[in-house]
């Protein structure tokens, strides 16, 4: 479970540091699956970068990670505001330790 504490801290500081509007996060443990459901408003931008999903993947212990679930709830017709993004990082194989 120290694993999944690390990446749940993980994620909180890639929100703060990308300004990642209204973010939430619940992490699904499923034997060895780590399901991750993340929300945000307007969308995931500079969030889920190939650099950042290689540094999950070396926290967990598994490559085998699937970006599931996306979807987008539009906001305001001129600004967007209200808008939400959806997906869900499923991690297989891993070590949540």
């Amino acid at each position: 479970m120290k694993n999944i504490k690390r990446l749940e801290e993980l994620l909180d500081t890639r929100a703060n540091k990308v300004s990642l509007w209204d973010f939430e996060r619940k992490t699904i443990i499923d034997g060895n699956v780590v399901m991750v459901n993340l929300s945000c408003m307007y969308g995931f931008d500079n969030f889920l970068s190939f650099s950042f999903l290689s540094e999950i993947a070396e926290l967990m212990g598994t490559k085998l990670i699937d970006m599931t679930n996306e979807h987008h709830t539009p906001g305001c017709e001129t600004c967007d505001y209200g808008s939400c993004s959806e997906i869900t990082l499923e991690i297989r194989e891993a070590k949540p330790e």
